[in-house]
């Protein structure tokens, strides 16, 4: 380069001008430190480039990682049984080996009332159970977390098996579906012989604990075809969304012996057959929710219909504060409900700041009930300047949490 050139020509200067120097010994002595100015001038540019080709390269290797880091995406919300645990597969969608060897990591256990889990505590809960999230990248901020409505209560194994037994009866194996080109599947009637079907059963079943004795899965025919088992085939089925929601994607990957690994997608419906108030006929807003308004019947409902259904056992005197018409099903936004909260009642409101969580008490300015969203001034500040009134969402009797 140029600066190499420069300094050959000025060692060339110096030895033609060598009538200027007073002795041999000068004249030796500015040779030698030329040159040596010279190789280090090109040691240096040559160092340089080289460090210039590490550092991009680095880069390059930055970025690469980065682009193939696994995923941990929070999904908005889920509706988790009061008292059972909350692993992360039930709060993210996990994409990637790393991620998704953290699914069964417990980050919580569900409560009777809403509340938020952060995607800071989530990393926590990771890192205490000793994960190694270098090679993560977290999605969102946070989940929430709804109590699942109607769940059994007693979640015992001696308490399912009751439940289930006492259940509604659904015939063996695969049942056609009310939807074209669909096929329901009782997952307690599948045997655990490590077919791709049994494995899927077998995993959904777990994630809904307490609630599988009705639960079914809603699957095309298509689909079913797809993961017929194969002689001589290994199975292996990773989920690539929640458990617990109204639609769960699977990927089922097949090994065989000898050649090429298969890897296909399936789509799975939750859906759960119950009873479920209908109304006889078209009823207006003030009627009595009595036997000659409604009737009870059997249906296939999906997870939000189920959570939101009124039990038809546990129903009071109550009236319909809603308009129906001739067999739409009954829901708890339907009829009057008992207020969980009352006017001047002095209540908790939870308000949770990332790992932290603050509790305080407050004065309810309305009434409402659970899952609404309603008024409520702080305690001891209703002569104060700092009085002002705040919004809090009701999950249960005297509770309040802020969205």
């Amino acid at each position: 380069n140029s600066q190499v050139l420069q300094a050959a020509n000025e060692t060339l200067k110096n030895i033609s001008n060598i009538r200027t120097f007073g002795s041999l010994g000068e004249l030796a002595l500015n040779i030698a430190m030329t040159i040596a100015m010279t190789i280090a001038m090109t040691m240096a540019i040559y160092i340089s480039r080289l460090a210039s080709r590490c550092v991009a390269i680095s880069a390059i290797a930055m970025i690469s990682a980065v682009s193939n880091a696994d995923t941990i995406r929070m999904v908005p919300s889920v509706r988790i049984a009061s008292g059972k645990e909350i692993t992360l597969a039930d709060l993210a969608d996990l994409d990637g080996a790393d991620a998704e060897s953290l699914a069964t990591t417990v980050v919580g256990r569900g409560e009777n009332g809403a509340f938020e889990i952060g995607v800071d505590r989530v990393r926590q809960q990771l890192v205490v159970a000793g994960a190694n999230l270098r090679t993560i990248e977290f999605i969102g901020e946070k989940t929430v977390v709804r109590p699942l409505r109607g769940a059994v209560a007693d979640t015992t194994d001696a308490a399912r098996t009751i439940a289930c037994n006492g259940g509604l009866g659904v015939a063996a194996g695969t049942m056609a579906s009310s939807a074209p080109g669909m096929r329901l599947i009782d997952p307690a009637k599948q045997p655990a012989n490590g077919t791709p079907l049994a494995i899927i059963c077998e995993m959904v079943r777990n994630a809904f604990g307490a609630d599988a004795c009705d639960l079914r899965l809603e699957m095309s025919a298509d689909q079913l075809e797809k993961i017929a088992p194969v002689a001589g085939v290994r199975y292996e089925v990773a989920k690539k969304s929640a458990l617990r929601s109204a639609r769960i994607e699977f990927e089922v990957i097949g090994r065989p012996s000898t050649g090429t690994e298969t890897r296909t997608r399936i789509r799975v419906n939750p859906r759960f057959e119950r009873e479920v108030l209908v109304a006889r006929a078209d009823v207006r807003r003030g009627v009595r929710a009595d036997g000659e308004s409604t009737t009870i019947e059997t249906r296939m409902l999906t997870l939000d219909e189920a959570s939101d259904a009124v039990d038809p056992h546990k129903i009071g005197e109550t009236t319909f504060i809603r308009a129906k018409s001739k067999g739409a099903t009954v829901d708890r936004t339907d009829i009057a409900r008992e207020n969980d909260i009352h006017r001047h009642e002095t209540v908790t409101v939870r308000r949770e700041v990332g790992m932290v969580a603050i509790e305080f008490e407050a004065i309810a300015l309305e009434d409402g009930t659970a899952g609404d969203i309603i008024a409520f001034e702080k305690a001891g500040t209703r002569h104060s300047r700092e009085r002002r009134p705040i919004s809090a969402e009701i999950v249960g009797p005297g509770r309040a949490v802020i969205r």
